[in-house]
């Protein structure tokens, strides 16, 4: 089985963090990507307000955080 990335925008803000099987990573200040386990309480638990985003609209992102 092939797992798909999906990328989801935090509601507040410019936070970035994808998701592939079960890998949780946030985009960094410096456009790093970090593997967070506890991300995936956002998950199961809601805590946090997240919108899934195309691969486009993550990549803008990127690439601005990049640019800083």
């Amino acid at each position: 089985m092939i797992n798909r990335t999906r990328y989801y925008k935090f509601d507040i803000g410019d936070g970035l963090m994808r998701r592939t099987g079960a890998i949780i990573e946030y985009l960094d200040k410096d456009g790093n990507w970090i593997e967070d386990r506890n991300l995936i309480r956002k998950f199961i638990g809601g805590d946090t307000d997240f919108d899934e985003i195309s691969f486009e609209h993550a990549l803008k992102i990127i690439e601005e955080r990049s640019r800083k």
